[in-house]
């Protein structure tokens, strides 16, 4: 109970801190999840982007350069790289269209040779939820390969949900320190109540305490202790 109780007052701090100095100007109750970035297939006519050049043959091979995409193809078109191919690959310029141009339209009659036009968007990873910003970068360094470099903790507000918002201001406010307190009383009432049962339990025992003169401050320590056993203080 006591690690559990300083788990919750630990928590508690964290995100006061984080409500008033790291709230990434989000409302509460928030929380926060991890951002990164992908690249999606877009229109031309719209969107942003770049073209992708790759190869697709079940294994996808993107190439982001020419020297990518002459390695390639010296590793897995080495037959049939001609004096003309041969040329553009060792051009010292490097013009990637002119390659791809050439190998398009002579090495590609699979069709494992494409290219799409497409943009870069963020998006939030499924199933990430922190309920503190320390937290989720936490997680980002010690799960850093799972990401890209550009990866980032993001602040979100759980909009129109009651129940979550209560439980929120009960973790930001309730004063754990009062459980320890309950905790600790009725763990003295349950040792006493142990205790008299056991020295009260004959009307013989009774009577021999009061004749010693000690049940007066036994019954005054039961009705201390609000413990009532039948037949000495009720």
């Amino acid at each position: 109970m006591d690690t559990d109780i300083q788990f919750l007052k630990d928590l508690q701090k964290q995100m006061q801190l984080e409500d008033e100095h790291e709230n990434d100007s989000q409302a509460s109750p928030r929380f926060w999840v991890i951002m990164d970035y992908r690249v999606v297939p877009a229109n031309e006519d719209y969107d942003d982007g770049f073209d992708s050049y790759f190869h697709s043959d079940g294994d996808h091979t993107e190439f982001r350069n020419f020297d990518e995409l002459k390695e390639f193809i010296e590793e897995y078109y080495e037959d049939e790289v001609d004096d003309y191919l041969q040329l553009l690959l060792n051009d010292e310029s490097k013009h990637f269209d002119t390659l791809w141009a050439h190998i398009e339209n002579h090495l590609n009659d699979d069709g494992f040779f494409s290219k799409v036009f497409c943009k870069r968007e963020e998006f939030i990873v499924q199933d990430t939820m922190f309920l503190t910003k320390e937290e989720a970068k936490r997680h980002l360094k010690l799960n850093h390969y799972h990401y890209t470099k550009e990866a980032r903790t993001y602040a979100m507000t759980a909009w129109r949900a009651p129940k979550v918002a209560r439980l929120f201001n009960i973790l930001m406010s309730f004063d754990w320190d009062s459980m320890k307190a309950n905790n600790t009383h009725e763990s003295i009432k349950k040792v006493h109540r142990e205790y008299y049962e056991t020295a009260c339990t004959t009307p013989k025992v009774i009577e021999q305490h009061r004749s010693l003169g000690v049940m007066d401050g036994i019954v005054f320590t039961l009705n201390a202790l609000n413990i009532k056993i039948e037949g000495v203080n009720e």
